[in-house]
């Protein structure tokens, strides 16, 4: 959101996931040449200690000591294996989220599961090819590919100890959609920081404005997530893919600048939970942008004309409202980045939009707009989650003309 009162807030870079004492790779899965034929998981145990019940997997309130399983009390060695396959955004990394054709699990929707057991147990170095025959629904995942979506196959379980979930390691596994380290607790390197009582007219807001040329140099290039951390409520951004700026690099996508300032509703409010109704930002001038999967495209010029003929035959003719209308159309996105789109972008007090596509028609690079308040929406055929979208803005400034 726009503002907040902040603890920590932190930047995350997509590597390699982080544990703190069992550390498994899934190194690679392997599907057969037909259905019959098993498929290979390879998977190097860098700790294979304490992945059963103990004192890690219990810090979320999880009570496994009860259980009487060998598997679960083993923490020497890992003696069973769940793998999992789902489907993720290829833009957001979010879990599809609902059955398809596939599958039919009640607890976690879209997902289909296989597991192993070693009762010698696997020890730590050791990087070993697992061979599985899975189930109807993981073949017919594979088989059924959804656009916009990526495959993810993932260690779900380990010592039947605790399945992972999506409210699991937030900050550092891949149930955020892909696994992300923390790099940095940001500061001054990477933007600039607004302590509470920096800003005159709301002395309790805090901010941070990233810049995002100072990660490129300080981090590199990838796909980055933001948190701002609180006691109660952590709230993790989109994954935003920091590239090198260039023509091919900006090719296919369009951006949109925009300066809130007003009273903005939150869309999210519950009133069962508390959170804050309203954004105010009557007093300050908030700058946000967005670079997006879009093409902008010029469509009706539209002009009125005026023509007023005088007593003495003299005439006039005014060419008034003379504006270029534009269709911002976006070619994925979810629905809550739909909503965000519709709710910030396009109120904003000042909005530019600029289109970077190699192909556009004309060149649109800092277009001074407004919103007309039409949109247009459709979704996926065969993903329901996934809309494309088209804004429609026009010239803010227009063209008016006087000829006698």
């Amino acid at each position: 959101m726009k503002h907040l009162i902040m603890a920590l807030t932190g930047l995350f870079l997509v590597t390699s996931a982080y544990t703190q004492t069992c550390d498994l790779t899934l190194i690679s899965q392997t599907p057969p040449a037909t259905t019959e034929d098993d498929h290979s998981f390879v998977v190097e145990f860098v700790n294979a200690e304490n992945c059963g019940c103990n004192e890690f997997t219990q810090y979320d309130g999880n009570t496994c000591d009860g259980n009487g399983s060998s598997s679960v009390n083993n923490n020497e060695n890992v003696s069973h294996l769940v793998f999992g396959i789902h489907y993720v955004n290829e833009i957001t990394g979010l879990d599809l989220g609902e059955n398809t054709d596939c599958t039919s699990t009640t607890f976690h929707p879209g997902w289909s599961y296989t597991n192993v057991t070693n009762w010698g147990g696997w020890e730590t170095g050791d990087v070993v090819t697992i061979n599985i025959n899975p189930p109807f629904a993981w073949e017919c995942i594979l088989a059924t590919p959804l656009e916009g979506y990526c495959w993810e196959v993932v260690i779900w379980q380990i010592n039947l100890s605790q399945t992972a979930g999506y409210d699991d390691f937030p900050d550092n596994g891949w149930t955020v959609g892909n696994s992300f380290n923390q790099i940095a607790v940001l500061s001054a390197a990477e933007g600039e920081i607004f302590d509470i009582g920096d800003i005159p007219e709301y002395l309790n807001y805090g901010g941070y404005v990233l810049d995002w040329d100072k990660v490129l140099n300080l981090y590199g290039e990838g796909t980055y997530q933001f948190v701002v951390f609180d006691t109660v409520n952590p709230l993790l951004s989109y994954p935003f893919r920091l590239k090198t700026s260039n023509c091919n690099s900006m090719n296919g996508t369009s951006k949109i600048e925009v300066i809130q300032r007003g009273l903005y509703a939150n869309y999210n409010y519950k009133k069962q939970e508390g959170n804050i109704k309203t954004f105010d930002v009557q007093s300050i001038d908030w700058f946000d942008s967005i670079r997006l999967n879009a093409k902008i495209v010029p469509t009706e010029l539209t002009q009125e004309i005026e023509s007023i003929k005088y007593a003495n035959d003299r005439e006039e003719t005014f060419f008034n409202q003379g504006f270029q209308n534009y269709d911002f159309n976006v070619f994925e996105c979810d629905y809550e980045l739909f909503k965000r789109f519709l709710h910030f972008a396009t109120k904003g007090k000042d909005i530019r939009i600029s289109n970077y596509n190699l192909d556009a028609e004309t060149e649109l690079i800092g277009v001074n707009v407004v919103a007309t308040g039409e949109s247009e929406s459709s979704k996926f055929p065969k993903n329901k989650l996934l809309y494309q979208i088209s804004i429609k803005f026009k010239d803010e400034f227009l063209d008016k003309y006087r000829a006698c």
